[in-house]
C-alpha cells in the first residue's frame, strides 16, 4: 500500500503486474497520515485532523473507525499484534498507546513517564518499540506501560520509522542523515 498525500489516495501494489490501483477511493488522505497493513488484510490509516484512525476492508470498504474520545487526539501510528488481534494506536499529543479490542471497543491505555515524545511505534518480541523523538531513542515497554530498555542512546538524532523483525532485529530510520540503523539485542 502507498499513501499519496499529493494524489490524496492509498494505491495498493500488485507485485505480480506491477500496477497501482486506487484503494478506497474515497479516503481523503492528506499529509501526516499514516498507513498499517494488517495480517487479517485489512488496512488502516491514521487521521490526526478528525482524531481518529480509519480502517478498511481488504478491498476498501470502510470499517468502523478507532476513535477514544479523551484519550486519541493526534494519532501518529498503527500496529495490529498478531499474537491477540489487538490495534495498538499510538497519539503523540498524549504520548500514550490506546488499545483497542477488533470491535473498536477501547480497552486500555498504556503510558510510561519514560516516554516523552512519540513518533512512530511497533511490535515486537521484547514488547512494544516506541520511537521517541525527543528523547533520541527508541523505549521497549511491556503492555503495562514497564520500561524494559532503550535502544540507540547516543546513536539517533532524529529517529522516524521502526521495523522489527521476529528475531528481534531493530531496524530505526534516522531522519536527520536518512539512514537506516539496525540493533540486535543479546539478551545473556
Amino acid at each position: 500500500y502507498l499513501l499519496d498525500a499529493g494524489l490524496r489516495r492509498i494505491f495498493r501494489y500488485d507485485d505480480f503486474q506491477q500496477t497501482l490501483t486506487p484503494f478506497a477511493a474515497t479516503l481523503p488522505v492528506k499529509s501526516g497520515m499514516n498507513i498499517y497493513a494488517a495480517p487479517d488484510m485489512s488496512v488502516y490509516a491514521t487521521d490526526p485532523a478528525h482524531k481518529q484512525v480509519l480502517h478498511f476492508n481488504w478491498d476498501g470498504t470502510p470499517l468502523p473507525s478507532l476513535v477514544s474520545r479523551g484519550n486519541m487526539a493526534h494519532p501518529v501510528s498503527v500496529v495490529v499484534d498478531m499474537h491477540n488481534g489487538l490495534a495498538l494506536v499510538a497519539d503523540s499529543l498524549f504520548d500514550q498507546i490506546i488499545v483497542f479490542d477488533n470491535s473498536g471497543t477501547t480497552l486500555s491505555v498504556i503510558k510510561s513517564r519514560r516516554i516523552l515524545s512519540i513518533a512512530a511505534m511497533t511490535t515486537g518480541p521484547d514488547g512494544i518499540y516506541v520511537v521517541d523523538r525527543l528523547s533520541r531513542r527508541v523505549a521497549v515497554i511491556g503492555w503495562d506501560g514497564t520500561f524494559r530498555y532503550a535502544i540507540g542512546v547516543d546513536a539517533l538524532t532524529e529517529p522516524g520509522a521502526i521495523a522489527v523483525s521476529r528475531d528481534n532485529i531493530v531496524f530505526i530510520c534516522d531522519d536527520f542523515d536518512n539512514t537506516i540503523n539496525t540493533y540486535r539485542r543479546v539478551t545473556t
